[in-house]
């Protein structure tokens, strides 16, 4: 500092009053100059720290320690509901709340289980407020000790992404093996069986008071075992364990797909009905072959021809009358028109210009056959993008 400000005062014109005044007197008149702005300059510091000071104390907001921030509480992080019976369902609750001083946002809900199904009443949680978790847990096809995993997402300081937990023990109940099936293709005049097998641990018996198969004319059911054994629950209080064995008929009366349910009426108070789905075809007196027509390797915008015939077992002839493709690209061919006792169809694979690699269905055809009136034939088709 001394040695800058006698050059900067000669450069403005007092050069010869610096070389006036002897070297002693310049350094003397300068050091008391840079004491005025050395104490100048100091109160100045200090009048702007003071005021830093004052002005941070008034702002809090400046205080990245005192920021406004959402947190995240629950009545509960795990809930233990005990034994059920399978097949019922159990509904529960959290509490969500929030404990901060800024809005609570739930950003994403979700159960680690497909049996868990959980939704918010509000995302959007104000300081000092809650919301309520519902949510339910569905039983059926499980057994045993379930716990299952809530995690719940939001922006919270505390816990960003908590995970919530229920227990429970789902008591045997009823179990039924299948609870759906297919009589598969039912030739003419033949029958076709399937077992179903119930098996029931509960406090008392299972009984069954009434069966009634709805929408299929050609099925019949009826109970071809039935054992009933002591056994210990899961709860560990003594029950019962029923073993029910019933045999579904299906008998090949008129061609054709068909579909239904059997209605099973029990003495339980809380499913005193079970559901069984079954369904089948039943084959006429036409015969296909062969039953799958297979296309391969077919460029976009080509065609592939395949050949299936139609075979009268009780030798009446008969016509196609018509043709149903779904979705797939297949067209038939030009037919005879004539009432033959085997008919020869073409069908004809189109690729798309944008096709997929892979083609499965089914088409139908249509007879005036007194006995069968249409025809299911599977198709299969490969294409490809280039040649060779």
């Amino acid at each position: 500092m001394l040695a800058v400000l006698p050059d900067l005062t000669c450069q403005h014109g007092m050069h010869q009053a610096c070389n006036a005044v002897p070297l002693f007197f310049q350094r003397k008149m300068w050091t008391m100059v840079y004491r005025k702005l050395k104490l100048r300059n100091f109160f100045l510091i200090v009048v702007g720290l003071g005021f830093c000071v004052q002005l941070c104390g008034q702002s809090p907001a400046l205080a990245t320690d005192e920021l406004p921030f959402p947190r995240i509480a629950f009545d509960a992080m795990k809930k233990d509901f005990g034994p059920i019976a399978e097949g019922d369902d159990k509904e529960f609750e959290f509490i969500v709340m929030n404990t901060g001083e800024s809005e609570l946002v739930i950003s994403h809900l979700r159960s680690l289980c497909d049996c868990v199904e959980v939704m918010m009443d509000e995302t959007i949680i104000h300081p000092g407020d809650s919301s309520s978790l519902r949510g339910v847990f569905r039983s059926e096809g499980r057994w045993g000790e379930q716990e299952k995993v809530i995690v719940i997402s939001s922006n919270a300081s505390n816990s960003p992404e908590a995970e919530l937990k229920i227990s429970l023990s789902v008591e045997f109940g009823v179990r039924i093996t299948p609870r759906s099936f297919s009589f598969g293709e039912i030739a003419r005049n033949r029958f076709s069986t399937k077992k179903v097998k119930i098996a029931a641990r509960l406090e008392k018996e299972l009984k069954i008071k009434n069966m009634q198969v709805l929408s299929a004319d050609n099925v019949t059911a009826s109970i071809f075992r039935r054992k009933i054994s002591p056994s210990e629950l899961p709860s560990r209080k003594k029950g019962y364990l029923s073993e029910i064995d019933i045999i579904l008929k299906a008998k090949n009366n008129a061609a054709g797909e068909f579909s239904g349910q059997l209605n099973i009426e029990t003495n339980l108070s809380r499913k005193p009905q079970l559901k069984i789905l079954f369904s089948g075809e039943k084959i006429g007196d036409l015969e296909v072959a062969p039953a799958v027509v297979q296309f391969k390797n077919v460029l976009p915008g080509q065609s592939a021809k395949g050949v299936t015939s139609v075979k009268s077992l009780d030798h009446g002839p008969f016509r196609i009358t018509g043709f149903d493709a779904g979705k797939l690209p297949i067209t038939m061919g030009k037919g005879t028109g004539k009432a033959l006792e085997e008919q020869r169809v073409t069908l004809v694979f189109t690729a798309p210009e944008k096709p997929r690699h892979f083609y499965r269905g089914y088409v139908y055809l249509m007879t005036d056959h007194s006995t069968q009136k249409r025809i299911k034939v599977a198709v299969n088709a490969i294409t490809r993008s280039t040649v060779p």
